[in-house]
């Protein structure tokens, strides 16, 4: 069997080789490749900035590389990812890149990460949270509450807005022009009307303000949806 002859060698001060040169490697005995030193060229680098020996064309090889590949001595690799800033994707409308997820805000107001593929492929519609996503358009005093709760985490966790204690529960802060009453309490179904407050300050903005409303009751008090319709008994069969 004959054998294929071995390629000559490189000698790297006479190297004209494109790649070879510009890679800085050249051929050794047995066709196998080797950091080569390359003769230096006189004069530096002609990229502004770079004060390293010319290696061809009038720049180093790094430079040299990159005019080669991108066109220009300072070009960089293109982006290997989509900006999704924007989109929509369901319930999900796509705020900015979180390392290698994407941080979305649903139509609830919830923040959350997810991952690029699981929005090509509608795995991600919304941000999951099914609580959020099945509430009906009205709701009760302790539902109203509750949502707080969901929302905006414990009470606990902050200091009351007023004596500046650990606060124990969220108040209603008398402030939503959409405002509903219940029994004869007033509440609001925008988690952001409530603020931390502790008990005895709780207690006493609340009976402060409906004292405020016994003595000056509104002119055109606001129409209260029927939370709990009942049927109209002419309908009956």
């Amino acid at each position: 069997m004959r054998r294929t002859p071995l390629a000559a060698a490189c000698d790297p001060a006479r190297c004209t080789t494109l790649g070879h040169a510009a890679l800085g490697v050249h051929r050794s005995v047995g066709a196998q490749w080797y950091p080569g030193a390359v003769a230096a060229r006189s004069g530096e680098c002609g990229a502004e900035g770079c004060t390293r020996a010319v290696l061809t064309g009038g720049l180093c090889g790094s430079h040299y590389m990159r005019r080669l590949r991108y066109g220009d001595p300072f070009g960089v690799p293109p982006p290997r990812w989509v900006d999704l800033t924007g989109r929509r994707f369901g319930q999900l409308v796509v705020v900015e890149r979180d390392g290698h997820r994407w941080r979305v805000e649903c139509d609830c107001g919830r923040s959350v990460s997810v991952t690029v593929g699981n929005l090509n492929a509608g795995k991600s519609r919304s941000c999951g949270d099914r609580r959020r996503h099945r509430r009906r358009a009205v709701a009760g005093y302790g539902a109203a509450h509750r949502r707080v709760r969901t929302d905006r985490g414990p009470a606990q966790a902050h200091p009351c807005v007023d004596c500046g204690l650990p606060a124990r529960q969220w108040s209603y802060a008398h402030a939503d022009p959409e405002e509903l009453i219940q029994d004869g309490k007033p509440y609001s179904l925008d988690p952001w009307q409530y603020v931390p407050r502790c008990v005895p300050c709780h207690v006493r903005v609340d009976l402060a303000e409906l004292a405020g409303r016994h003595l000056n009751p509104p002119s055109n008090p606001p129409e209260q949806p029927d939370l709990f319709p009942t049927a109209d008994p002419a309908d009956d069969p």
